[in-house]
């Protein structure tokens, strides 16, 4: 199953009276699309984790991780995308050394 090592983001916050979506954090890897970070309302039932047919993911998270997860995306690397099935998908970040410091 496809695990991304994303180097690139792009954040797009939703507008207006919707309910549900609430922002979406689009993950390229060297330029190509590989998946979303999606975030819903908290009170919203969430979607399972997916991967469509061109092997893309897309990871439901409630509004309130939103600001933990862009910690991760603006401090962290290598930061990857993996989904092996529904319930086991995620976001990893690792290879750091041991003991180091952050800046």
């Amino acid at each position: 199953m496809p695990n991304y090592t994303i180097d690139t983001y792009t954040i797009q916050l939703e507008a207006g009276p919707t309910t549900g979506r609430r922002a979406m954090m689009i993950c390229r890897q060297s330029g190509t699309v590989r998946g979303w970070v999606v975030f819903y309302d908290d009170t919203a039932t969430l979607p399972d984790p997916s991967l469509d047919a061109t092997s893309r993911i897309t990871l439901p998270y409630p509004l309130s991780r939103y600001a933990s997860v862009v910690d991760l995306f603006r401090n962290e690397k290598p930061l990857t995308l993996y989904y092996n099935s529904p319930s086991f998908a995620g976001i990893t970040v690792g290879g750091e050394p041991v003991g180091e410091e952050e800046s």
